[in-house]
């Protein structure tokens, strides 16, 4: 995105704020969640997610951010801002969140439940109530890149008299993650007899390159060549992050045995 002005601006303002760009690509991506409400004290569940990916898994963003030029004499008086833009490449081979929420009077196990999933090996979770969570990447790239030959800038060829540049709060952010989820089980029982629960979650990457890269993007004020007397020129709290990461997660057990328990992802 881009501003040019052309001319001269006395006592004006030119503004570019809050814009996104976004270049985002999954290979798996899944939301389960079971919510048992029991009528009886002998219940059980279970919930299985497998996710298994062997393709290449590419974001890329070309030449992002903000950009400001302006021409002509010396401006008098003007306000120029850049701020709070955002530009973003995400990449993930296997994104899951699973939720098992169970509440009743009484919750006691039954014969038990068991979560299983044999992609490329068995894996399970067993109890009274049972999440299981597997994912796998095999030889394969999970990649998020960023190229541009600037960022967000702003550029005065001439001059800017009793004036403002200010360039804040941009965010430029590279992220490749192979396997990511978050994995809750929720008992809520009003007599203090919940049952067992087993959470279970495996990650895996065999032969896997995770790269995260930002090549040539900044925040910059170029002032030229110009009478610039009187004004101020900041750039301030922008960010420019590039993360790779082979495996993240997040897993609870919480058990409330008075009052209704929320838990949320």
């Amino acid at each position: 995105m881009a501003i040019a002005v052309d001319g001269i601006i006395t006592g004006g303002s030119v503004t570019s704020s809050r814009n996104e760009i976004w270049a985002e690509s999954t290979a798996n991506s899944a939301r389960n969640a079971l919510n048992l409400e029991a009528t009886t004290s002998a219940v059980n569940a279970a919930l299985a997610s497998g996710q298994y990916n062997e393709g290449d898994v590419t974001a890329t963003l070309t030449a992002p951010g903000t950009s400001v030029t302006a021409n002509g004499g010396n401006h008098n008086g003007t306000a120029i801002n850049l701020e709070d833009n955002v530009s973003v490449a995400l990449s993930r081979g296997n994104d899951a969140v699973n939720r098992l929420t169970a509440e009743g009077d009484v919750l006691t196990n039954s014969a038990g439940a068991t979560a299983t999933t044999d992609n490329t090996g068995l894996a399970s979770a067993e109890g009274g109530f049972a999440v299981l969570n597997r994912q796998t990447n095999i030889d394969n790239e999970i990649a998020s890149r960023i190229t541009a030959s600037g960022g967000n800038n702003v550029s005065i060829t001439s001059g800017l008299v009793n004036g403002r540049v200010n360039v804040s709060g941009n965010q430029v952010v590279a992220e490749a993650t192979a396997n990511r989820t978050g994995n809750s089980i929720a008992l809520n029982d009003a007599n203090g007899t919940a049952g067992s629960a087993a959470l279970t979650s495996y990650q895996r990457n065999s032969g896997v390159t995770t790269v995260a890269s930002i090549t040539g993007v900044g925040n910059s004020i170029n002032g030229g060549t110009g009478n610039s007397g009187g004004s101020s020129f900041n750039v301030t709290n922008n960010t420019v992050q590039a993360r790779a990461v082979g495996n993240a997660g997040t897993n609870s057990n919480v058990t409330s045995l008075r009052s209704r328990n929320s838990l949320g992802l």
